[in-house]
């Protein structure tokens, strides 16, 4: 394999930080042969290690973005989409559509809303959500006790 030249890399690098100005979001499914078969169909690419090696570049991208954004030289910070990874559970083509359908509207536009469990106004709705849950918690305890003692009688 030849080298890239530092001209090539860096006009790359330019070319995808302006690119992904026009993304909103990306969606990324980490590859999983297991859960996702590598299918010849003439669409995909079907080369298990080319397909490792594509999803260790977006795997590192999506680490960049999570961990230290301010510092990728692929991310345009005045401008850079959302990345969001799917998990395993999203093991269909609908699986996924729905999941996509969670972020964007049938016309492809981001579903926004100003509505937020962090909103002031919901302060009495989070109070009784976190009673609720102390009481949950409880009665776990109460059940692990519980069979704590009917394991020792045994």
């Amino acid at each position: 394999m030849g080298t890239i030249s530092d001209e090539v890399c860096a006009a790359t690098i330019s070319l995808v930080r302006e690119s992904l100005k026009h993304l909103d979001i990306i969606f990324w499914i980490k590859s999983d042969p297991k859960t996702i078969p590598i299918v010849n169909d003439g669409m995909r690419d079907s080369n298990p290690e080319y397909i490792k090696q594509t999803d260790q570049i977006f795997s590192d991208l999506y680490y960049q973005y999570c961990e230290n954004l301010e510092s990728d030289i692929f991310y345009p910070k005045e401008d850079c989409p959302a990345i969001i990874q799917m998990d395993s559970s999203c093991l269909t083509v609908d699986d996924r559509l729905w999941f996509i359908g969670e972020f964007i509207d049938y016309k492809g536009d981001l579903i926004e809303t100003t509505d937020s469990i962090l909103d002031p106004n919901n302060v009495e709705l989070l109070e009784r959500m976190l009673g609720e849950q102390q009481i949950e918690v409880s009665k776990d305890a109460q059940l692990k006790t519980l069979m704590n003692q009917i394991k020792t009688q045994r």
